[in-house]
Parts: structure tokens; C-alpha cells; sequence
């Protein structure tokens, strides 16, 4: 949960770098080329992180309520996240 929102994600952990897809902003995370990304990242033994944005997907909130900022300040803490509760301090 973030600011009172769900984001819904998938992490899978693996050794650095992680790789965080940032999908389209028309996308959810289960597209073609974040689909394609996780597979690799599963097969090479990489971590790897996709969400859906505020107001896509599975994620809570109305897409006609999301802006760029809540955008950049979401993918921000999912980075965040990601250094504190995984270790992960190189992210790409």
C-alpha cells in the first residue's frame, strides 16, 4: 500500500542489478514486453520488478484521478521498497 492506494506488482527475487520495467503508461504488467523481460530475468536468475501504475490494471484508484507526479512518486517508492525490504541497491 502506498499513500492509501494498492499497487499490485510482481517481484521476482533474483541477483542484482534488479530490473524495474516501467510498462507503458496505456499497459498493464502482465504486457507482452514485460512478460518477455520477467521470463528472462527467471531464466538467468536476475531480480526483476513490474507494477501497475495508480488507476491501471489491478491497482486501486481511477485512472481519471492519476497524474504523471502520483506516476513518478509511486515508481519513487516502489524503488525505495525495494533497497529497504530486498537488499536491492542497484536498480535498472
Amino acid at each position: 500500500e502506498i499513500d492509501g492506494h494498492t499497487l499490485m506488482y510482481d517481484y521476482l527475487p533474483g541477483d542484482s542489478p534488479t530490473i524495474f520495467f516501467l510498462p507503458a503508461l496505456n499497459q498493464t504488467r502482465h504486457g507482452t514486453k514485460a512478460s518477455q523481460i520477467k521470463t528472462w530475468c527467471r531464466r538467468t536468475g536476475r531480480s526483476f520488478l513490474v507494477a501497475d501504475y495508480y488507476g491501471m490494471g489491478k491497482s486501486s484508484g481511477d485512472y481519471k484521478e492519476a497524474t504523471i507526479s502520483r506516476w513518478a512518486s509511486d515508481t519513487a517508492k516502489l524503488v525505495d521498497w525495494l533497497k529497504t525490504e530486498h537488499a536491492q541497491e542497484k536498480i535498472v
